[in-house]
């Protein structure tokens, strides 16, 4: 009887153990709000290429992030520099997926699926090089035919974070 006992003992205390260090390990955080006011994803390539661009997601007050988009653009013809701003989605509702306070990836989206637009979708994914690829997701459904229209498509690689913490 009492080797039953040690038996569901330690088991007991292995599945504890496991728990806690599954949870450690990955931290999915879907209200991130008050965690992450600010998360900037930035790639230069000035003066080679003459561009720098920062995707920038921020909490609107709304419990939900915008995104804005900056663009520098150095001339090659005449040096001059070109700037523009634009914020490019709102209200998007972000999950972030960490370990260990390394963000390994974050997922920003609006569904106004199937009946009054699309799905949004902006994923930045961290890499094996440390740095982050960032993807669009479109999908939508069809209100003349029902067909599900889905595209995918990749905004960039090589983004530096920068994140802004409460």
């Amino acid at each position: 009887m009492n080797f039953l006992k040690n038996i569901f003992v330690l088991s007991s205390l292995l599945i504890l153990t496991i728990s806690f260090a599954s949870a450690d390990e990955i931290q999915d955080t879907d209200n991130n709000y008050n965690e992450y006011p600010s998360i900037s994803f930035s790639i230069d390539k000035r003066p080679v290429d003459g561009a720098l661009k920062v995707y920038t997601f921020t909490t609107n007050g709304y419990n939900s992030y915008n995104l804005k988009v900056y663009s520098q653009i150095i001339s090659m013809m005449d040096g001059k520099t070109y700037e523009s701003e634009k914020v490019v989605a709102e209200n998007l509702n972000c999950k972030v997926v960490k370990n260990a306070n390394v963000i390994k990836e974050i997922t920003c989206r609006k569904d106004l699926r199937p009946v009054d637009g699309p799905l949004t979708e902006y994923k930045a994914v961290l890499d094996e090089r440390n740095t982050y690829t960032i993807t669009k997701r479109t999908a939508l459904v069809d209100m003349r035919n029902g067909q599900n229209h889905d595209k995918t498509v990749e905004i960039g690689k090589g983004f530096e974070i920068a994140v802004a913490y409460r």
